[in-house]
Formats: C-alpha cells, structure tokens, sequence
C-alpha cells in the first residue's frame, strides 16, 4: 500500500492560483494602467503598487515620494491625490484613514503582483 504525499496549501497557492498557467488572469491589472493612465501616472502607479507589495501597507508620505521619483517635474499634490483616487476606485488599493496607510485591496492581488513584477522593471 502506498502512501499519499499531502498536498500543501502554500504549495497549491503559489504554484497553482499564482502559476504561470493562471498568470493572465490578473495580466488586465498589470496592462489597464498603459492603457487609461498618463504615462508618468503609469510609472508612479507601478511604483508604489511595487512598494506596497513588497513592503507590505505604506504611508501617504512614502506613496508620495514614490509618486515624486516617478512624475519628476510633473509631481503635484493635486495629481497624486487624482492617482491614489483612481488607484482606489480601480479596485488596485485601499486607504486606511486610522493608520494614514495605503495597502493592496487584496491579497490575492498583492502576492500576484509581488511575483511577477515586485522587481524593478
């Protein structure tokens, strides 16, 4: 009689949910910010979406300073303010009024974007 090797939950996550066969599905994630967002947005955008996944929950000051190295001389308040906005009501992040803290909205999301773009492009 021979014994089942179990099957890991860590294991069926990141090999199966998050594998490279399922990679497109969260592709659009990646992909919508070339398409409806302004060029320095889209960098910003992938800036701070690289931090707070391999980081984990960020501060509005440390969003901005993403958003600053990104926009360059067309960093704005306004303009950040319009991009977390937009961030958020794309479903990309949340804000955490309490902590003053910006983090994924989901998980899911945030260890899909850690493993195929968490490195600098």
């Amino acid at each position: 009689m021979s014994k089942k090797t179990p099957v890991r939950p860590k294991f069926i996550y990141r090999n199966k949910i998050l594998g490279v066969d399922r990679r497109s599905y969260f592709e659009h994630y990646y992909c919508r910010l070339r398409n409806y967002y302004m060029p320095h947005q889209e960098k910003a955008a992938k800036m701070i979406l690289r931090g707070l996944a391999g980081g984990g929950s960020l501060t509005k000051d440390v969003c901005f300073q993403f958003y600053k190295k990104a926009a360059g001389n067309k960093a704005e308040i306004d303009g950040y303010n319009r991009l977390m906005a937009d961030l958020e009501n794309d479903f990309y992040i949340i804000y955490e009024a309490g902590s003053n803290r910006y983090d994924f909205a989901s998980k899911l999301l945030r260890d899909w974007w850690l493993r195929y773009y968490g490195l600098d492009d």
